[in-house]
């Protein structure tokens, strides 16, 4: 008897490591800044001027309407750092949670591990400054994990047959909008598009939907509406404008140029770890599918390039034009035919080479994901909610200073499909001991660097 409680706590601390270390390291996080310059120090100084009313309706009127987030910023303020350490551990424990509900429809020890092991396989930057950063709690980690929430409520129903609303859930579900919907743009328009999405394919089907989501989404509209119709998000268009002086001005088709640029520089160079992920789920999978051979091929000669690439650059061979992403943001579309001629084809090619090349690459691994999943349809949505919520960024003057946390949404959206895909193969012993190199890669180097060096924010 005794043996086998020892081996069932045993077993317990193993599956949970990864969420211990997470939790340590939110526990970790020791101050927060009161410097003026840096956002904790601007919001501590703010609860110093102004009441709590007079806030909320100075920064609704003149920066954003992220009603929720910002009152989370004044009072985590006021309470200190003890309230960011409780509210965030709350936050990621309904964040992995609610993964779990949504790929499975149940919590297990095995499936929690897996889900805490991709989440510390975030790009180390945008972990400390949507997860582990005083401020960026309120407006990344809080609402996102409500946002989690909600889709798992919808998925509880259409996915598993859930049926029952109990007064809580409709409870939560309601506040966990009012969290989302104030606090944080991306995570909102990401769980509006795969709700209306369930929605609208039950109709499709011919299949009734129930009340209480329909009540859900109009409330999500509603919300959304208050928080992007502020007048603080005009003047805050404004004001930004000197991160990026003249973007007010530019046309659209320049700003879509400049987002390109950011899109495949953040997808390439600080989420490339998820497409190795990838490419590993589908090796183990492609016996099992009977995965297209020409589309194997092609990756394993796009990894053997990348590879290349990463092991010759700096000896023998320069391969660095596929990092190379400035062609497009430094040419203006309107003088690309006159740029392309003074160019010539070959020299052109070479410019637009890593666009062509990662966009295949992506393409690819994306086409290969998709034949192995079971929900190909959720699939799809979740992928282009994940672009979605990057592309967002395209029309905002911060695009090159709102830091790493930006990526946070998107990431999150990749840990519910990689989840849900590794969750189908079964975790073998390699798959784990994959991961688990990934987590320990990603996350001690912060942990110890914190310890020598004390807290500091990586953007």
């Amino acid at each position: 008897m005794y043996r086998k409680i020892v081996r069932n706590i045993i077993s317990s601390i193993v599956y949970m490591f990864p969420s211990i270390l997470v939790i340590y390291m939110i526990f970790q996080v020791k101050a927060f800044l009161t410097d003026i310059r840096y956002d904790d120090g601007y919001f501590y100084e703010l609860t110093t001027r102004y009441s709590y009313f007079e806030y909320i309706v100075m920064r609704y009127k003149t920066w954003s309407g992220r009603l929720v987030g910002d009152s989370l910023s004044y009072f985590l303020s006021i309470f200190g750092i003890w309230s960011y350490r409780i509210l965030a551990l709350l936050s990621y424990l309904l964040s992995i949670s609610s993964i779990c509900r949504i790929v499975s429809g149940k919590i297990s020890k095995k499936l929690w591990l897996l889900t805490s092991l991709l989440f510390g396989i975030i790009y180390f930057s945008t972990l400390t400054s949507a997860v582990f950063w005083f401020n960026g709690g309120s407006y990344y980690l809080v609402p996102v994990s409500c946002g989690l929430y909600l889709l798992s409520v919808f998925t509880d129903y259409y996915f598993y047959n859930i049926s029952h609303i109990s007064k809580s859930k409709i409870f939560f579900s309601f506040v966990s909008i009012i969290v989302a919907f104030f606090s944080n743009e991306q995570i909102s328009m990401v769980v509006l598009l795969i709700c209306t999405s369930f929605i609208v394919l039950q109709v499709f089907m011919g299949r009734k939907n129930k009340l209480f989501f329909l009540a859900l989404m109009v409330f999500m509209f509603f919300c959304l509406l208050i928080s992007l119709l502020s007048p603080g998000n005009r003047v805050r268009l404004i004001s930004e404008e000197h991160w990026y002086p003249g973007f007010n001005q530019i046309p659209l088709s320049s700003k879509i140029k400049v987002g390109i640029f950011w899109f495949f520089d953040s997808i390439v160079n600080k989420l490339i770890v998820f497409s190795y992920i990838s490419v590993f789920v589908i090796y183990k999978q492609a016996k099992k599918y009977k995965l297209n051979k020409l589309c194997l091929i092609l990756l394993g000669m796009q990894l053997g390039l990348i590879f290349a690439n990463k092991l010759l650059m700096n000896y023998f061979i320069d391969f660095s034009t596929i990092y190379n992403f400035t062609f497009i943001k430094d040419v203006y579309l309107e003088s690309l035919e006159y740029t392309a001629n003074r160019l010539g084809f070959v020299a052109l090619l070479v410019k637009l080479y890593p666009y062509i090349f990662w966009s295949l690459f992506y393409t690819n691994i994306f086409f290969l994901l998709e034949k192995i999943s079971k929900r190909k349809t959720f699939f799809l949505i979740l992928l282009i909610a994940a672009l979605g919520s990057l592309c967002m960024m395209w029309f905002t003057p911060t695009i090159f200073v709102s830091g790493n946390r930006v990526l946070y949404v998107y990431s999150i959206i990749f840990v519910i499909i990689l989840t849900g895909l590794i969750n189908d193969m079964k975790l073998d012993i390699i798959s784990l001991c994959v991961l688990l190199v990934l987590f320990l890669s990603n996350m001690l180097p912060i942990s110890f660097n914190w310890i020598n060096y004390g807290f500091k924010v990586y953007y």
